[in-house]
């Protein structure tokens, strides 16, 4: 399990003024009782760390800290608590932090950094009509009939490292296991890729 000692040196890091500003600015904690926003940056923070594969696991995780939340300033979460929270609340101070931390990484650092992105995702195109419905109409979804395009793309370069073409009802997860995944590069995706 994750030292509750590192996690309050990590927390240390980030400028907790310009977080309860952000905040304040979008109203996250407005009609909050028991669990602030600190407390929910807290224990993503903790379930990115321990690599939390599920809200149970990352709730029992929370509530495992809880002896040690005067060091961390920050509550436990319970389950429910949890789920609620990540469904109401605003992500906007978050985002705000991450922004602020951003920029606190020298140039130098953001060029080395760079070349170690790859963003991955998929859009689908439409084909209907009387020349398409013959060969899309049986892999049609109930969003769209016609092709999905799958890419990797280099964010440094902003050019495709990656792209497939595949039937409208193919997951995005079975396509990216087929991928090539390169050492040290970091991929960056939205959650239709998790398995």
């Amino acid at each position: 399990m994750f030292s509750p000692i590192r996690l309050s040196h990590i927390l240390q890091f980030i400028p907790r003024a310009a977080f309860n500003a952000a905040v304040k600015q979008s109203q996250a904690d407005r009609y909050v009782k028991k669990v602030s926003s600190w407390d929910l940056l807290v224990t993503l923070l903790l379930g990115q760390l321990t690599q939390a594969r599920s809200l149970r696991s990352l709730a029992v995780t929370s509530q495992a800290l809880q002896p040690h939340r005067y060091h961390l300033n920050a509550n436990s979460l319970s389950r429910s608590t949890l789920s609620d929270a990540l469904q109401k609340r605003s992500p906007e101070p978050l985002k705000a932090v991450c922004q602020l931390l951003l920029t606190q990484v020298g140039r130098k650092q953001r060029r080395s950094l760079a070349p170690m992105i790859s963003l991955i995702d998929s859009t689908c195109i439409t084909l209907r009509g009387p020349r398409f419905d013959d060969w899309t109409l049986a892999t049609k979804t109930r969003i769209t009939q016609g092709l999905k395009i799958h890419v990797g793309l280099d964010a440094q370069q902003l050019a495709p490292t990656y792209v497939n073409v595949t039937p409208a009802n193919l997951n995005d997860l079975s396509d990216a296991l087929q991928m090539p995944i390169e050492a040290g590069v970091t991929y960056v995706f939205d959650k239709g890729y998790c398995d």
